[in-house]
């Protein structure tokens, strides 16, 4: 993270938010590495539950988020 920046006081709920991330990345990575097609489709259903995606697959014009994440500078 950019050492301008600081997390608010949800400090470690993000920390665990993010390595969880990391940890679901590396596994799509391997997983990209021995079977390209699952990885693909793996992460398109993922794309689309979180919302990036429409339900056909499709990228959406507007990704709109609530977020608690509050950056501000030091």
């Amino acid at each position: 993270m950019n050492e301008n920046f600081e997390l608010n006081s949800y400090d470690n709920d993000y920390k665990d938010l993010l390595d969880g991330m990391k940890a679901y990345l590396k596994a799509l990575e391997k997983l990209s590495n021995e079977n390209p097609e699952k990885a693909r489709e793996v992460a398109k259903k993922a794309l689309i539950r979180t919302g990036v995606l429409d339900e056909n697959g499709e990228e959406k014009e507007k990704i709109v988020t609530e977020s608690h994440l509050v950056l501000r500078r030091k």
